[in-house]
C-alpha cells in the first residue's frame, strides 16, 4: 500500500516538475517578446 502511494506521489512530482519547466519556457518567451516590443517602441 505504502509503495503504491509513494509511486503515485513520485509520478505526480515528476509531472509538476515537467509542467513547471514548460511554464518557465513560456514565460521566457513572453519576456523576450515584451522586451522586443519595448525596444521597438523606444526607437519610434
Amino acid at each position: 500500500m505504502y509503495n503504491i502511494i509513494k509511486r503515485q506521489y513520485n509520478s505526480i512530482i515528476q509531472e509538476v516538475i515537467r509542467i513547471n519547466e514548460e511554464v518557465q519556457r513560456e514565460l521566457d518567451l513572453l519576456v523576450q517578446k515584451i522586451r522586443e516590443t519595448v525596444s521597438s517602441v523606444q526607437k519610434i
